[in-house]
């Protein structure tokens, strides 16, 4: 560790010190992991006291106030520690040694940036000049710890806490690429998968083998119109509010009670007779006496006023 030395010269008493950051004068060592122990946040400060004709203060304890200061000169202290009573400076042949930040914390200054030291010993004035702090070379490379390849730590997302990703660009805020054969993307609720992207552009939700574009593996609620221009084939439950399709498959007939016949395939020229239990049941034009064949309801109408059937319940027609 490297120390800089300085004296500092005022009226009846100067000192001559060194200074050594425990965490670098430039609190470089401030973030860390939480994997190792703290540091100690405490500045060592070595120096000897001497009168106006340079000899050592006699031994004992003094008071002694140290500052520091965003400027060299004036200004408000952003940091004191006042080291009077039980805490005062203990001096041997004019030596002492004292850390800074052990009566007064250091935790709440900014050490990114410059900062001054500014020595008052008993009733004397504050020494000048102020002394800027400087650097350990150690501190240099450990200031890499606030930064990942040049950019902030705190501009990272972390995997132990909860975090959000803010931009103002015109191009794409997150972006994935994927030059492999592997998924895109894979989002998991512990170990139940939620959403999975494959390399094609499929998309599973609750299913990580999507067999096309949008693959719901589960019950599916669509609460705004859907306009399907393919083929939309469900096989579970949907609820559609408003929809508008061309081609609709179902894996199963659509029951009476949803509003279908409950019938696979239609005979074209039967009649559709109501039976129980909410039922459509398939008559052929025969079996009422209908001696003609018909293709529209306007044919069969013509042919109901001309004759007489026998069939109960209600008609539709295909």
């Amino acid at each position: 560790m490297s120390f800089s030395t300085f004296t500092n010269i005022h009226k009846k008493y100067s000192v001559r010190a060194t200074i050594a950051g425990i965490f670098g004068l430039a609190g470089f060592f401030i973030l860390i992991s939480v994997a190792f122990a703290a540091p100690n946040p405490q500045i060592n400060y070595q120096g000897k006291i001497t009168n106006s004709s340079n000899v050592a203060l006699a031994d004992g304890s003094y008071q002694v106030v140290f500052s520091l200061y965003t400027v060299p000169t004036g200004g408000t202290a952003v940091w004191t520690e006042t080291r009077n009573g039980a805490n005062e400076v203990a001096l041997t042949n004019g030596l002492f040694s004292v850390m800074l930040g052990s009566v007064t914390s250091l935790s709440g200054i900014d050490f990114n940036q410059t900062l001054y030291l500014g020595v008052t010993f008993e009733a004397d004035s504050e020494m000048l000049p102020r002394k800027i702090l400087g650097t350990v070379p150690a501190a240099f490379e450990a200031n890499n710890a606030n930064t990942v390849g040049g950019v902030a730590s705190t501009s990272l997302i972390r995997n132990d806490q909860a975090g959000t990703i803010t931009g103002s660009t015109t191009a794409a805020l997150f972006s994935i690429i994927q030059n492999g054969t592997g998924s895109i993307f894979n989002l998991l609720n512990n170990s139940t998968n939620v959403l999975s992207v494959l390399n094609n552009g499929n998309v599973g939700i609750g299913t990580t083998t999507p067999s096309s574009k949008l693959t719901v593996g589960g019950d599916t609620f669509i609460g705004g119109n859907l306009t399907a221009t393919g083929t939309l084939a469900i096989s579970g439950t949907s609820s559609l509010a408003t929809t508008t399709i061309n081609n609709l498959t179902l894996a199963q007939a659509l029951a009476a009670t949803s509003g279908g016949t409950g019938l696979s395939t239609i005979t074209q020229n039967q009649l559709l007779i109501g039976g129980a239990g909410n039922t459509w049941l398939q008559v052929a034009t025969s079996s009422l006496g209908l001696s003609s064949s018909f293709t529209n309801s306007a044919q069969l109408a013509a042919l109901l006023s001309d004759e007489t059937g026998s069939a109960g319940g209600g008609l539709a027609v295909f």
